[in-house]
């Protein structure tokens, strides 16, 4: 069956003042074993517009690694990831996962309700329509802060993403590319007449105990 990534820093973004909320990313497989990879950073990140970025790598294994170097190379650190199964009788759709991908590479980030948490799940719902282990994927409506939406995702498969010490004792990480995305993405139907509420209120985090994994990845 076909697979996703659920990729996240626990402390991230580190806010004055604020608890740790977390940061998430996405992964997910198209037909020949390739990958599809990417985030939101956040407004100004490496002066985008919104923090996007996408890549295609060639298997899992190249995803997990270029998760595990990119805070030493780009500034966007990320520590464990939820490998997640598409459940049986679900057919993936990685064009629309692709379409998805498309149409957040130009929303505008909000932290209340577009910021990567909220991009993540677009994906992975577009892709399996929330369907992995034989469970649903829960919305962000009801676990809005990052790390409490990571909680509650449901997997037998939680590791720590691989050092890099431990990444570069093996080969070099394949070569990545750039996801040959859809030039007119549609909005997905369950964001179509969505209005954001107004950045400038001041938000109410809650406290949230971020639950790490006890196991490294079986991935090398």
């Amino acid at each position: 069956m076909a697979k996703a990534i659920v990729i996240i820093c626990p402390r991230r973004p580190d806010l004055v003042g604020q608890p740790l909320l977390g940061h998430t990313a996405w992964g997910y497989e198209y037909p020949d074993g390739s990958w599809g990879i990417g985030a939101i950073e956040g407004e100004n990140w490496q002066g985008s517009y919104n923090g996007f970025w996408a890549l295609r790598v060639p298997n899992l294994r190249a995803a997990l690694m270029y998760f595990a170097e990119t805070g030493s190379k780009h500034g966007n650190e990320y520590d464990y990831y939820k490998l997640l199964t598409v459940s049986n009788g679900i057919t993936p759709d990685w064009k629309a996962a692709d379409n998805v991908v498309a149409w957040a590479k130009h929303q505008k980030y909000n932290l209340f309700g577009g910021n990567c948490m909220n991009r993540t799940y677009d994906v992975l719902r577009a892709f399996a329509n929330c369907a992995y282990n034989g469970k649903q994927l829960p919305s962000p409506d009801h676990n809005w802060i990052p790390n409490g939406w990571f909680n509650a995702i449901q997997t037998p498969d939680y590791y720590k993403l691989p050092t890099v010490v431990h990444t570069l004792s093996r080969n070099p990480a394949p070569a990545t590319t750039a996801i040959e995305l859809p030039e007119n993405p549609s909005t997905p139907s369950w964001r179509v007449g969505e209005t954001l509420p107004d950045t400038k209120e001041n938000p109410d985090w809650k406290v949230v105990s971020f639950i790490a994994p006890k196991e490294a990845s079986p991935v090398e």
